[in-house]
């Protein structure tokens, strides 16, 4: 008996590219119906939501390590349309988003023209390292082998001293059984497994916030090594 293929979630996202954008990258109620162009006098409504969650990350990293009033070099992996992009420039000299799906990709440059680009984490220079680490609701639409296999690479990016604020599903609402393309699919990751990985790259101080998307049990995961663990 064969294996079900594995679900492409890169071609689901290039279809909310093209019709839900914003929507697909935040789907709060206010943006429901915002199809490929954001309304004016929405977009700074839109980018403030990005603008807090990155405050409270760097507050509540601030709390329980030693982050510098600016890190070098940020890496913002699911960069979307730049929500969270454009906002982590104001604590970092130098930000670079990922980003699989080029519809969001074009977008992204348009709204945070600051960043540099990159579709793929392979794609980063080989000895580029970073400060900062962030991925906010991203794994959570990625199958769980594969967003794995990703997060493996992340922490071989990360420098000797940097953050790490990532998040991560951990118990899914059951999905349809076939569901049509371009359904935003949600993957569940084994915490243990996440805090091992952690662990065996040296980010041991952990700190973990549970947050409730729609059902879905969620976990955001701040961490840190080197300099940045407060002794």
């Amino acid at each position: 008996m064969s294996e079900k293929p594995l679900r492409d979630t890169d071609r689901d996202w290039d279809v909310i590219a093209q019709h839900l954008p914003y929507y697909g990258v935040y789907t709060d109620p206010r943006f429901a119906h915002v199809g490929v162009s954001l309304p004016a006098d929405l977009e700074p409504v839109y980018f403030e939501t990005g603008r807090v969650d990155i405050g409270h990350i760097i507050a509540k990293g601030g709390r329980h390590f030693a982050l510098p009033e600016r890190f070098g070099h940020a890496l913002d992996f699911g960069s979307g349309v730049g929500r969270l992009t454009r906002a982590m420039d104001a604590h970092a000299d130098a930000v670079t988003g990922v980003e699989i799906a080029q519809g969001l990709l074009e977008r992204a440059r348009h709204h945070a023209p600051g960043a540099h680009y990159v579709r793929r984490v392979e794609e980063l220079p080989r000895v580029a390292r970073f400060d900062w680490i962030n991925s906010l609701v991203v794994f959570q639409h990625i199958p769980t082998a594969r967003g794995m296999a990703i997060f493996e690479q992340l922490l071989e990016r990360a420098a000797r001293d940097c953050f790490l604020s990532l998040h991560f599903c951990t118990r899914p609402v059951p999905a349809p059984a076939d569901p049509p393309g371009g359904t935003i699919l949600m993957f569940g990751y084994d915490p243990t497994e996440l805090l091992a990985r952690l662990s065996a790259h040296s980010f041991d101080e952990i700190v973990v916030e549970y947050l409730d998307h729609g059902g879905n049990a969620t976990l955001r995961i701040l961490s840190a090594r080197g300099a940045l663990v407060q002794r």
